[in-house]
């Protein structure tokens, strides 16, 4: 996919996708050991297949150089690409190397690619690893949403959050998580596109953009 289709006089390529909601434990069913569900921000399987189908090609190498329990590896090579995970977290490369094995003993209709776990930091992506990507995916790290020690300092930031889900444990003790390094250096810059105007849970996007209500140019894409 060429980046003139992603970015077009300075505006991004815009497209709402609205995806079945199939419960993580069914997504994963047969496919990754339990111990998978540890991970506290497991990214979700039915939009890492769209992400995958979307725009990558089979056969291509998919790079997540924060991959966790390497959903999207995992899910890449099932789908015929091969893919390296690059993971900081050695409790999750344990877990990753027991998802690929359940992966390479599966049978399949369609071939499958190859999938392979790097323990390393994703800063150090040049040094570690030994062959090119066509594609990176991934979904990174978390930082606010697992930083409140108390249920007071969550409700404050968020008044919308169950009580369920005020409290949530550090995400990773490590300081190389990219989720405990401070703010600025060594950071040189920070590249999102923002996929909407005003903050808004998706499903409520996604109903509005179904009904009508919301249209392409209330939907702000612009790359930077």
């Amino acid at each position: 996919m060429s980046l003139e289709k992603i970015f077009v006089d300075g505006h991004g390529w815009c497209e709402v996708w609205s995806l079945p909601k199939v419960s993580p434990k069914k997504q994963r069913e047969g496919k990754y050991i339990g111990e998978s569900f540890v991970h506290p921000a497991k990214m979700d399987v039915v939009l890492c297949h769209k992400i995958i189908e979307t725009y990558t090609e089979p056969g291509e190498t998919v790079l997540d150089p924060m991959a966790g329990i390497d959903t999207t590896g995992v899910e890449a090579a099932y789908m015929g690409r091969n893919s390296i995970a690059v993971e900081l977290e050695e409790k999750f490369v344990k877990i990753t190397e027991q998802n690929i094995g359940l992966l390479e003993r599966a049978q399949t209709l369609t071939p499958k690619g190859k999938a392979v776990v790097v323990k390393g930091d994703s800063r150090e992506l040049s040094r570690i690893l030994g062959e090119k990507a066509d594609k990176v995916i991934f979904s990174p790290p978390y930082r606010e949403r697992y930083a409140y020690k108390n249920p007071e300092e969550r409700q404050k930031d968020d008044p919308t959050a169950s009580k369920r889900n005020r409290i949530h444990k550090p995400y990773s003790q490590d300081p190389n998580n990219i989720g405990n390094l401070k703010y600025g250096k060594p950071v040189d810059a920070i590249v999102t596109s923002p996929p909407f105007k005003t903050s808004e849970r998706g499903a409520g996007i996604a109903r509005r953009w179904r009904t009508g209500e919301v249209k392409p140019e209330d939907i702000a894409c612009k790359g930077y």
